[in-house]
């Protein structure tokens, strides 16, 4: 599972060495190959705006959306759109490790979307699981993910974090 991880983790530095962001991902958006190989798929998809009328309306997966993709506009006449970061795929690529390795989605104990944004909004992340799966150097680099925006490191860098906790291992 960790070299699926990584694979992914490599797609996204790629993309991020492109100026790219996925903008969208999710473990819905991450296909294994025949060799076992884990490939990202779907990216920029993600969208969150505000309507006509004032209501907010969110196109994406938001158990695996990071806090800043819910910006609320300084005033009711801005209308423009929260543009996914780099960064923003960071949390989310730390939600797809959380998910792989727990086996539940990130939030599993929140049964409501809007309950998990109120979550997110309030600074509440998914609590470490109790599976030996989870060893203290993935949920080092799990909460580096989840950490805030200005403080969240590049996806190269939680790559290399992952070959020393993978190097630890073995």
């Amino acid at each position: 599972m960790l070299s699926q991880l990584t694979d992914v983790a490599a797609g996204l530095q790629y993309l991020h060495s492109k100026g790219v962001a996925h903008a969208d991902l999710t473990g819905n958006n991450v296909l294994v190959d025949a060799r076992k190989r884990a490939q990202i798929a779907d990216y920029g998809l993600f969208t969150t705006c505000s309507d006509l009328n004032g209501t907010s309306y969110i196109r994406s997966n938001v158990r695996w959306a990071a806090p800043e993709l819910f910006d609320v506009p300084d005033s009711d006449t801005d209308d423009t759109c929260s543009s996914p970061k780099l960064e923003s795929d960071v949390y989310s690529f730390g939600c797809i490790v959380y998910q792989v390795l727990s086996g539940r989605q990130p939030y599993h104990d929140i049964r409501s979307d809007h309950q998990v944004v109120i979550a997110i909004l309030r600074g509440v992340k998914p609590k470490r699981p109790v599976t030996p799966a989870i060893e203290d150097c993935h949920w080092d680099f799990i909460k580096q993910c989840w950490l805030e925006i200005s403080k969240r490191p590049p996806i190269a860098d939680i790559r290399d974090s992952m070959n020393r906790c993978r190097g630890a291992m073995s």
